[in-house]
């Protein structure tokens, strides 16, 4: 929901070591969409956010570019089913052109053209228009003596999707 969101979005701001993190089938919204992407602007260790199955619609999607322009960690992004339209693929291809970090955009299974499609596509094969002004990734701090570093995290309700992903574990 948007409101768990909210809360995570707020830990995904301190200086964590998580790297992936899964919210499919969540409920999550624009609103969470923007909690997200306020997150997003200062992580510097989350590498994939999978949102997959929400309903992020045009504005989530939109503080999700907004957010690409500035993070230089997140590598995967996937957004299939998420009722994005064009609008919401104009966004993100504009933060795609800052960002030079991001290598997969998965925006199947929404009603984005082929035009905005290929916009995307073209742009995430770009070298971002301006340097990033962030950190690189490599200064991530290693996680201190005793401390267990968080690789992955997964909401996802599908427990298929949880034995698949102990399987591989």
């Amino acid at each position: 929901s948007d409101d768990g969101v909210r809360l995570l979005a707020t830990t995904l701001k301190g200086e964590g070591s998580l790297r992936s993190l899964d919210l499919s089938w969540n409920g999550i919204g624009a609103r969470g969409g923007r909690y997200l992407g306020d997150a997003l602007k200062v992580s510097r260790s989350l590498e994939e956010l999978r949102l997959s199955w929400n309903g992020l619609m045009d504005r989530g999607a939109r503080a999700l570019g907004e957010a690409l322009g500035s993070n230089d960690a997140l590598t995967l992004l996937d957004l299939e089913h998420n009722a994005i339209k064009d609008e919401g693929c104009l966004s993100l291809t504009k933060g795609l052109r800052a960002n030079g970090a991001l290598r997969s955009l998965l925006l199947d299974h929404n009603g984005i053209s082929n035009t905005s499609r290929s916009e995307a596509d073209t742009a995430l094969a770009m070298e971002p228009e301006l340097p990033s002004a962030a950190a690189p990734r490599s200064s991530a701090s290693a996680p201190e003596d005793g401390e267990e570093e968080i690789e992955e995290i997964s909401f996802d309700d599908d427990e298929a999707a949880a034995a698949e992903a102990a399987a591989e574990a």
